[in-house]
């Protein structure tokens, strides 16, 4: 089959009628060059004419709607309106949106979402007062009036969208003879409701299709295979009559009795939902095949991709289907361009189709580009990876920022800002000349700060204050900024700024004569365009720099027009835009779980469940993972060659292991045949990859491996860590230190301890060795959670503080908590809150009163508890509240459990109340340390838990040479006074000194030993510790339990042994075995000094018994 089956139906129905005109409706114009490109290369055609149906009713209206003083509006145009819309809605007018942040990005990313839903009620049909009449509550109210808002700035700014021209030609009562026009539209094309319509008036329901009855999966709802699902499709017996899709207003029970022969065949948790109990999906007689005698056979020739869910695949499709898995989604890309290249495949012959724009797009664009290959994409590429793009990008956020003279010097240094005499070098610069670099240098020199004026002062202070002669060249600095600051309006106007910023694009140089220079000229032309379109169009009032951050972000969203398929080059393109040029080599790449067929969102202004309710003529989220599946069957059936699968098993970036998606497995299953690997790294140089590739694949031969030593002897010496690291018995590169003179390893030395350190060094040795004796400090990264405000480590300091306030205030007015300081709580709470607040920004506001509500809720819990604590036991009182020692110039305590146990100690009580007897004298002490997380790590009825729980049993032997007295503490534990927490308290009366000695002494012989495993007590298989570890990249993967602590002794006997030797063949001078011996050392990446000794591992033995 040389032919993909669009382009075989296409050219039938034009030799069936090749005097008549002919009309094809397409998704967009160029998957219409492309198709009837691809057409031309085999069969010959005549009146045929590919249009989109928006096209024909502008073609219809426009020149109409000018007349008429009318204007288009684009995507940006209406985004740009929205944002005008909220910025000017009093927030005392608004009820669900009262909160709305109208800055930055938060701006463009809301702007963005409820223009797009605005667009898609309007091609729905749907009036403000259909909003108003779906809801009465918050939401629908200020949609409904935000809604009707937007009509009216539309007729008042005299500007029409695809719904206003859709209405228009519905409106026109011209008549059309379809009888003298052939109408077909390809299955694919999106129709919402206004589109269906006015195709329906067009073609007077005579209408071909071009495509297939059954693709095995649902056709998308507003597709035409699922509008026209009754048209005729070229060379396929006639079908029932045409007949629009009618509205449902309630979903049509699917037959019990039957099961599609499709659901036999996949039977899996993703392709089921997409065919039971959609109200939209077609009956299921078009997913039957084979002999069943109520739906007619397949009569389409698809591709044998295409048969994946409906006749299937065989073992004999194995060279028509191939099936690729690889390492990284960087592997994906150079597995695909190195495939090209070696078979040797011509570039116009090949198209590569990937899943999701994010993060495809961007490597495919990067791999093209570095390896210098002819590529076109069908869906453009981001405007900000071009250099007019790049440019623009560091301009705007320049201005964003308010000119920022620090800034400044980095663009020009970067050339992201840049003039025509950078081709001029520094040492040919004569007095009258000046280069980006030049300026960039004197701005930092004269210590530039914000503001054209401040800029320029900082050049004037170079001229003032140097002594050097050659400083003329800052008059012409001067020009050249002068110059870039005529582009930047000194006021706010919006159109102001765009057309500074249409102006700096301009007067950039990209007079080369490259394709790359004709492309990016290109590219301008096409952003001046879009950008001038933005002029006259409502604007948010605010200021300049965030005029600049809303220009931003469009650029940023800005892609170069979309590109035909160009004879010679690659053709990439996203899977709704591929399949259509007929090209007999492709590859698609994504098809792993987390890419394809993608995470089912929801939009954020309209839930699904609202759309039904509002109208089913909306476009619902629930369907792209179905639509994406229709995609993909419709790229396999239309490939007329090979076809490649592509899946990522592992991103190299985060370490995720995906499994591929149902659809690949599938594949596989019915090929009978698993998978092909591919790793990072090809197995050898074949000419298409480049020369550290192919270093690196080599990477284990001998001669390679002595070149890279001498070269690179850090990396040698790093690789053979790593095969050191791999022995299970105790070395210096699994934590063991042979310089055991380190201070930090004397626990009972000079060294002052806390709490902490001593129970990291009971939960895991080696995360002590890297904190606290390496100190080694991790990468902080504070990971954003939409539903907090604040990090965890400043909502716990924020209710120590209102904790400790409150109860010193109590203790000041000689009173006990109760339900009495319920109004003082509450003021307390809201003063902290307000402090809080104007030290970390709120964000998001949703999280900002997520954690409002926590801290109401632990500090009513902490005053429940406090005052019920205290009101069944008089004889408590609060003694102190955060009592430091150790710290600054407060002297360590010395705790002394036994004549081998015995350290400097520092922390900090939280709370210590004291006990007194009928005459008032404290007799006892009970301590508390507050906890504002959950009980999660906490056990109450083995409270230290072998030594990873201590600070209770630690603080009870300080507390006495605190306080100078020697009061008895009674009770020791933690209050976990949150709502996670939910007041609980886990304590226990001190244990005895030589009970904690045993605990701690194995962890001091540990550390004398210098010997710090990746070793879990408690932990049978290893790694639980590590999850939540800072330092689980470093580690993780030599994690052990201790049920492997004999595997341990087991290796390091048998090392033990081995060094013996050796260190006998040094006595005696026996350098032959004493060769022997370090070879054998070598091929396990060590030499025999970096074996521990074995006491070592008894060491470990006794901690795991104790």
């Amino acid at each position: 089959m040389s032919l993909s089956y669009p382009v075989r139906q296409l050219a039938e129905l034009c030799a069936a009628h090749p005097l008549e005109s002919k009309i094809l409706f397409v998704p967009d114009m160029r998957a219409g060059y492309d198709l009837t490109t691809a057409l031309a290369r085999t069969k010959g055609w005549a009146n045929l004419r590919v249009t989109t149906p928006i096209l024909l009713a502008a073609e219809q209206q426009e020149p109409g709607m000018a007349a008429r003083g009318l204007r288009r509006l684009h995507r940006a145009g209406g985004r740009r309106l929205v944002d005008a819309l909220l910025t000017a809605w009093p927030s005392s007018e608004r009820r669900y949106f009262q909160h709305i942040v109208n800055t930055g990005a938060a701006a463009a990313g809301l702007a963005e979402s409820i223009h797009a839903t605005f667009d898609a009620l309007r091609l729905a049909k749907v009036l403000p007062e259909h909003l108003r009449q779906w809801s009465t509550g918050d939401k629908g109210s200020d949609l409904a009036t935000l809604f009707e808002r937007y009509v009216a700035a539309l007729a008042q700014n005299s500007l029409w969208d695809d719904a206003a021209l859709l209405t228009a030609a519905l409106d026109d009562s011209s008549e059309h003879a379809p009888g003298e026009i052939v109408w077909a539209i390809l299955d694919e094309t999106e129709l919402p409701q206004l589109t269906t319509d006015f195709v329906q008036q067009q073609t007077g329901n005579q209408l071909w299709r071009l495509g297939r009855h059954s693709y095995g999966v649902p056709p998308p709802p507003q597709s035409a295979a699922s509008r026209f699902r009754g048209a005729k499709i070229p060379g396929v017996a006639a079908a029932p009559p045409v007949s629009v899709t009618p509205r449902r207003s309630a979903p049509r029970p699917k037959p019990k009795s039957r099961r599609s022969p499709t659901d036999v065949i996949q039977g899996d948790l993703f392709l089921d939902p997409l065919r039971a109990g959609d109200p939209q999906q077609p009956p299921p007689e078009l997913y039957s095949f084979g002999d069943t005698p109520t739906s007619p056979p397949e009569s389409v020739e698809v591709s044998p991709g295409g048969r994946l869910l409906t006749g299937g695949l065989t073992p004999e499709d194995a060279d028509a289907v191939r099936l690729q898995q690889v390492i990284g989604l960087e592997t994906e890309v150079r597995f695909v361009l190195r495939d090209v290249l070696a078979a040797g495949l011509a570039f116009d012959d090949v198209e590569i189709a990937y899943t999701t724009q994010t993060p495809y797009q961007s490597l495919l664009y990067d791999a093209v580009e570095r390896w210098d290959l002819p590529a076109d994409f069908a869906g453009g590429i981001p405007t900000s990876r071009t250099r007019p793009g790049r440019g623009l990008t560091a301009f705007l956020g320049w201005i964003a920022q308010g000119l920022d003279g620090t800034t400044l010097a980095g663009l020009l240094r970067s050339g992201e800002i840049c003039w025509s005499d950078t081709e001029v070098s520094d040492t040919k610069v004569t007095d009258t000349e000046a280069t980006p670099g030049m300026v960039a240098r004197g701005l930092l020199q004269g210590r530039a700060a914000q503001g054209k004026g401040q800029i320029l002062a900082a050049l004037d202070r170079l001229d003032t204050n140097s002594t050097s002669h050659n400083l003329g060249w800052v008059a012409a600095a001067h020009r050249h900024l002068g110059t870039l600051f005529e582009c930047i309006p000194d006021g706010d106007g919006a159109d102001d700024l765009v057309a500074g910023v249409v102006t700096f694009l301009q007067r950039q140089d990209l007079s080369g004569t490259t394709e790359r220079d004709m492309r990016d000229r290109d590219v301008r032309g096409r952003l001046v365009t879009d950008l001038q379109s933005l002029c006259g169009l409502p604007a948010a009032s605010v200021s300049r720099s965030a005029q600049a951050q809303r220009l931003l972000d469009l650029v940023q969203r800005h892609t170069s027009e979309a590109s035909p398929a160009q004879p010679g080059s690659l053709r990439l393109a996203g899977l709704p835009d591929a399949g259509y040029a007929g090209r007999r080599h492709l590859y698609i790449l994504g098809l792993d779980e987390s890419h394809f067929p993608g995470l089912m969102g929801q939009d954020p202004i309209l839930l699904d469940e609202e759309r039904r309710a509002i109208s089913p003529s909306l476009q619902l989220e629930t369907h792209r993972a179905g639509s994406a599946a229709f995609q993909l069957i419709r790229l396999l059936g239309t490939a007329p060659g090979r076809v490649t699968l592509v899946a990522s098993r592992l991103h190299l970036a985060d370490g995720r292991e995906p499994y591929p998606t149902p659809l690949f497995e599938q594949a596989s299953r019915q090929l009978q045949r698993e998978p092909a690997w591919s790793g990072p790294v090809p197995e050898v140089n074949d000419g298409v990859v480049d020369d550290l590739e192919a270093l690196l694949a080599h990477r284990t031969d001998p001669a390679v491996v002595a070149a890279l030593a001498r070269l690179y002897p850090d990396t040698a010496s790093g690789l053979r860590v790593m095969g050191a690291r791999a022995q299970a018995a105790p070395t210096r590169f699994s934590g063991w230190i042979a310089q055991q003179d380190v201070e930090a390893l004397d626990l009972s030395g000079t060294r002052t301890l806390s709490s902490r350190m001593l129970e990291t060094l009971a939960v895991c040795p080696r995360r002590y060795l890297l904190r606290d004796v390496l100190g080694v400090v991790p990468p902080r990264m504070p990971e954003y959670d939409p539903r907090r405000w604040l990090h965890p480590l400043e909502m716990g300091n924020l209710l120590h503080g209102l904790f400790l306030d409150f109860m010193r205030e109590i203790r000041q007015r000689g009173e006990r908590p109760g339900a009495g300081h319920e109004a003082r709580r509450q003021e307390l709470v809201e003063a902290a809150i307000a402090a809080e607040r104007q030290r970390v920004p709120v964000t998001l506001e949703a999280g900002y009163r997520n954690d409002c509500r926590r801290i109401e809720r632990a500090s009513r819990i902490f005053l429940a508890a406090e005052a019920q604590r205290l009101a069944a036991d008089p004889a408590l009182e609060p003694a102190g509240f955060e009592l430091e020692f150790g710290f600054g110039d407060g002297a360590p305590v010395e705790v002394r459990l036994s004549h081998e146990v015995s350290f400097r100690l520092r922390g900090r009580i939280d709370r210590v109340d004291g006990v007194r007897d009928a005459s008032g004298k404290t007799t006892a002490y009970e301590i508390w340390d507050y906890k504002t997380g959950s009980t999660f790590n906490y056990d109450a009825a083995n409270l230290a838990q072998g030594g990873r729980t201590l600070q209770w049993a630690l603080y009870a032997y300080a507390l006495p040479y605190i306080v100078q007295d020697e009061g008895h503490v009674r009770l020791s534990g933690y209050f976990f006074a949150s709502d996670r927490g939910a007041g609980q308290r886990f304590s226990d009366a001190p244990p005895a000194r030589h009970e904690l000695a045993a605990v701690l002494k194995p962890l001091f012989d540990l550390a004398r030993q210098g010997f710090f495993p990746a070793l879990h007590k408690g932990d049978a298989k290893g790694g639980g510790p590590c999850r939540f570890c800072d330092y689980r990249r470093i580690c993780a993967n030599e994690a052990r339990g201790v049920d492997e602590i004999e595997d341990l002794y087991t290796a390091a006997t048998q090392l033990s042994a081995l060094v013996e030797g050796w260190a006998e063949t040094v006595t005696t001078q026996r350098s032959g075995s004493r060769q022997s011996l370090e070879s054998a050392f070598a091929d396990l990446g060590l030499v025999p000094t970096d074996v521990a000794p074995q006491e070592v591992v008894r060491s470990v033995r006794d901690w795991i018994d104790a």
